[in-house]
């Protein structure tokens, strides 16, 4: 059986990792929301990745945690390179230099 906050989760298409902010609107009393979180977390159908932060189990996930916005949760600090974006995309060579210049609108 699926616990409800869970079932509430994969109706409203939540982001494949979301925190207690994201689900504070599906169930507003705290103490509900904090004992259907306790019991989706004991039957294994959301899991924890750190305080805070939680990703529905395989079996109900839609698609793929996709592991940069996985990092990104980690340290919110964090960005994606444009080395990287290049690389992942196959458009980056070592033998071709880009320049990108990005300015702030004043």
């Amino acid at each position: 059986m699926v616990n409800k906050l869970t079932r509430s989760i994969m109706e409203h298409n939540l982001p494949p990792i979301f925190t207690t902010e994201n689900i504070k609107p599906l169930e507003p009393d705290d103490n509900a929301r904090y004992g259907q979180m306790k019991r989706a977390l004991a039957s294994g159908d959301i899991i924890k990745l750190k305080r805070g932060v939680y990703t529905l189990s395989g079996i109900f996930r839609k698609g793929i945690v996709n592991e940069y916005i996985l990092a990104n949760q980690f340290n919110t600090d964090s960005y994606i390179s444009l080395e990287t974006a290049f690389t992942k995309h196959n458009n980056f060579y070592y033998n071709n230099i880009y320049v990108l210049s990005l300015l702030q609108a004043s």
